[in-house]
């Protein structure tokens, strides 16, 4: 077999079964070893930021983890749909009738801005409107991450997105508001009244 021949050969060889399992048990440890940390370094959500961090470390080293099977998506999608339909209170729904349209109104605000910072987002960069949406939407991570998956949008851009936006409440943002509280709201008392 001619010297190119065989590197052509060698390139088109599909990746050994064996070596796909070994990255899925590193991964599954990997993973496991991220949360166990996150749970003993006392993070917030260390169940939620454990796998994150333990798949962008992955990714960092140049290999992605494996991809899910579409069963695992889907049962991951069923949790979170009960998990969610589990937490309404209908005993928290008393005023409802007057809620409706500020919440109504609110939502078809919260969309457009999203939609419109997406089509800013997708004529700036080379993503498009679907990643975009996703990754520009105030939902939950999980939930946008899923779904982007779904709808077959850039996953990773959307996680990071909303990652950030997550680390950034739950690590700076407490931090600006104590320091503005201290600072720029006065003490009772403190008023330039007369002694």
């Amino acid at each position: 077999m001619p010297p190119a021949q065989a590197a052509v050969s060698c390139r088109k060889r599909p990746p050994r079964p064996l070596r796909r399992s070994g990255l899925s048990v590193a991964a599954g440890a990997a993973v496991l070893a991220a949360t166990l940390l996150s749970v003993r370094l006392k993070l917030p959500t260390p169940w939620f930021l454990g796998p994150i961090i333990a798949s962008a470390l992955f990714t960092a080293a140049g290999s992605a983890p494996p991809h899910l099977p579409q069963l695992l998506v889907l049962a991951a999608q069923w949790s979170l749909g009960i998990y969610l339909g589990l937490g309404i209170k209908t005993s928290a729904l008393g005023g409802w009738r007057r809620s409706l349209p500020y919440s109504l109104g609110g939502g078809l605000a919260i969309v457009a801005f999203s939609l419109a910072i997406s089509y800013a987002f997708s004529k700036l960069h080379p993503i498009s409107v679907f990643t975009a949406f996703l990754a520009t939407s105030p939902g939950g991570m999980t939930e946008m991450g899923v779904t982007a998956s779904v709808v077959h949008a850039d996953v990773s851009l959307v996680v990071a997105y909303q990652m950030f936006r997550i680390l950034f409440i739950l690590f700076i943002v407490p931090y600006v508001l104590r320091w503005s509280f201290r600072h720029l709201v006065k003490a009772p008392g403190s008023g330039t009244g007369s002694p």
